[in-house]
């Protein structure tokens, strides 16, 4: 923990003056118990990771996990300057970490000849949407979701994805250019 002073102190690399805030800005946490921190986060967290990972099943899977660990640190949780955003992350690591694992056991099996028998034939086909954002970069995906899904700010985006309001930025113009070369329509209201 960076210790905070209102005098200015110098940096390691550069001669310019740093100024420290003695206070950060707390978010009010509109939800005063766990119970219905979690009511309100799980239809927004399964569609959220649905439309991210493109597998309902997955989706409630990591949601169920995500807030089965809210619920052991809500104490430390509920502090959080915006434990909503550390939910959606949580899920979103949780569903990368997924995928990762999938892909290692895929190339291992690869190596030895043998790929257990998978339900991809059982799948109905997706919807147009689905498919055209499942085409996209996981870092685009992720900001099409944060931005039009869960109607993040760039701002609350660019927090929640740990980058610059820039990258947002750029990632969403990306996004949409290439939802549209997929003759999806986009809005970008």
């Amino acid at each position: 923990m960076i210790a905070r002073s209102s005098k200015p102190r110098q940096q390691l690399k550069r001669s310019r003056q740093v100024t420290i805030v003695d206070e950060m800005p707390v978010r009010v946490i509109e939800h005063v118990d766990v119970d219905s921190f979690c009511r309100t986060m799980w239809p927004r967290l399964v569609g959220a990771l649905n439309l991210s990972f493109g597998r309902l099943d997955l989706a409630e899977e990591l949601a169920q996990e995500v807030l089965s660990r809210v619920v052991e640190q809500w104490d430390r949780v509920s502090t959080l300057e915006d434990p909503e955003a550390y939910t959606f992350r949580m899920g979103f690591n949780l569903g990368k970490s997924w995928w990762r694992r999938r892909a290692a056991e895929g190339r291992a099996n690869d190596r030895h000849g043998s790929r257990p028998e998978g339900r991809d034939g059982e799948l109905a086909p997706l919807l147009a949407v689905r498919q055209a954002v499942a085409q996209l970069s996981p870092r685009q995906r992720e900001v099409v979701v944060y931005r039009y899904f869960l109607g993040c700010s760039v701002a609350e985006t660019s927090a929640a994805m740990q980058c610059a309001e820039g990258t947002v930025k750029a990632l969403t113009a990306q996004a949409i250019a290439s939802l549209r070369a997929q003759g999806l329509g986009v809005d970008d209201g």
